[in-house]
């Protein structure tokens, strides 16, 4: 079967100028509103508004709970590792939890392995198998720590938190139970009986 397609015939106007009242209508339209139901992700961790607990049972129904013990522990980790006064004592500690968080999370036979890839693997297996002074070195930025942590990071933002608003688990934490299970329980209270029908004769 041969196809034919019409040759479309091409405008010789000239082109119009952009109205700049639709301009103003796409640009205003275009612009992301955030929902008052859905904090983002940094905030959801920091939990300001105590969503955090709620996103921990989910993702332990979804399997993921160490994706989200290690970006919370990271954080933690990052936050203190900043700090220019540290100790000796403070820096063997930390090298101790860096240590911990790559047999946990990062090691080929971790219990909770993260696949992050090889060059990450190996940075922190290098850091963590030296003097615990080298731990110092996970304090700059982009380095194998913090390229992991946004690995995670972004895998909880655009899988996870959608699928827990998407969630019954919100749902009922913001509107209360839904409106068919508010019906089958109130409906248990009552006691319906059966009247048997007369039967007319004529």
């Amino acid at each position: 079967m041969n196809i034919h397609f019409m040759k479309m015939a091409v405008s010789t106007d000239p082109p119009t100028e952009p109205v700049l009242i639709l301009q103003a209508f796409c640009a205003t339209n275009s612009k992301t509103i955030q929902s008052p139901l859905r904090t983002g992700l940094s905030e959801l961790l920091s939990n300001k508004d105590n969503t955090l607990y709620e996103f921990v049972k989910f993702m332990k129904t979804e399997g993921a709970l160490h994706i989200l013990n290690f970006c919370l522990g990271v954080e933690e980790f990052n936050r203190r590792i900043m700090n220019s006064d540290l100790t000796q004592n403070q820096i063997q500690v930390l090298h101790k939890e860096a240590k911990d968080t790559y047999h946990m999370f990062i090691a080929p036979d971790a219990s909770d392995r993260i696949s992050f890839g090889e060059d990450i693997e190996q940075e922190l297996k290098q850091i963590i198998s030296g003097p615990y002074e080298d731990v110092m070195k996970l304090r700059p930025a982009n380095t194998a720590l913090f390229r992991a942590y946004g690995q995670a990071y972004v895998v909880l933002e655009t899988v996870f938190l959608p699928l827990f608003y998407q969630s019954d688990a919100h749902y009922t934490r913001i509107c209360g139970e839904r409106l068919q299970k508010s019906l089958q329980r109130s409906s248990s209270k009552y006691v319906f009986l059966t009247v048997p029908s007369r039967r007319i004769v004529p």
